[in-house]
């Protein structure tokens, strides 16, 4: 971990990210309508993939109890 690394301590809702679901099941940044960018900070690569990561359960989490799981593989 690098000293100058922010905490990974990330968000426990899509709007958290800044992210949502578009008419299409998109996922897109709220303020932009990007898609999601995993080089978020271009310099801390391990933040952005706990970032990434932390992103995907929560999407996981979301979808697993209607059985669409599936669907994202």
């Amino acid at each position: 971990m690098r000293k100058d690394e922010p905490p990974l301590d990330f968000p426990d809702t899509l709007e958290g990210f800044e992210y949502a679901f578009n008419e299409k099941g998109q996922l897109r940044h709220i303020k932009t309508g990007e898609p999601f960018v995993f080089n978020y900070r271009e310099d801390l690569h391990r933040w952005n993939q706990k970032r990434y990561e932390a992103l995907g359960e929560l999407i996981g989490s979301l979808f697993f109890p209607f059985g669409l799981i599936t669907y994202l593989a």
